[in-house]
């Protein structure tokens, strides 16, 4: 299960909407495609927790856009969630290999620890449990010093999505990165908080 809640709009009036529709705190997003890292731009405004706030903050993100000189075309407003294990998830293309899936520990880890594990794309769910199982975030994700186990099987749920994708996309995209994607209680599905898309060039070399 794909947790989702979250709405693009235009300006603070339905960004105040959407806030009260998803329920307090949300978080603000500028959506501008000349930016694709965001959070680095302070582009990610998070713990927003009333009227104002909103109103304030996509103010504020239209600022910082136009100081960059970012076209702003939306703000992205989404449930502030907290609860859950900061896993990777992407797919690549290889020069030797072609597309492949990968999967490991996410957030600001992802650098510093380098615990990712690959698999083909046209991977089912017992192989991408397989995955998963060898690497170290795993033990975070069975519960760990008395943590809550996570919903393992939606993450590999995720995984074998990508991959479908990726096969289905073929020369079209570079890679698929998304980073962090939110591993929930069991039950509560995964949350892709974050995700960046790189097109290959026109007339790239297959």
């Amino acid at each position: 299960m794909l947790f989702r809640s979250e709405a693009v709009v235009q300006d603070a009036d339905a960004a105040v909407a959407a806030a009260a529709r998803i329920g307090f705190p949300v978080v603000l997003k500028a959506v501008s495609a000349s930016v694709p890292h965001k959070s680095d731009a302070g582009l990610v405004l998070l713990n927003i927790d009333n009227e104002a706030a909103v109103r304030a903050g996509v103010a504020t993100l239209a600022e910082r856009c136009a100081k960059i000189n970012a076209p702003l075309e939306g703000v992205l407003v989404a449930k502030m969630l907290k609860d859950g294990v900061e896993m990777v998830l992407g797919a690549q293309r290889d020069p030797e290999m072609g597309p492949v899936v990968m999967v490991g520990m996410g957030g600001v880890w992802l650098e510093l620890f380098k615990d990712v594990a690959f698999a083909p794309p046209g991977l089912g769910r017992a192989r991408a449990l397989e995955a998963i199982a060898t690497t170290k975030a795993s033990k975070l994700l069975a519960g760990y010093r008395g943590s809550p186990a996570r919903d393992v099987e939606a993450l590999a749920d995720a995984m074998v999505a990508l991959g479908v994708l990726a096969n289905e996309l073929g020369e079209i995209v570079e890679s698929i990165d998304v980073n962090p994607l939110l591993v929930r209680s069991k039950g509560q599905g995964v949350a892709a908080l974050d995700g960046l898309v790189v097109l290959r060039p026109p007339g790239a070399a297959v």
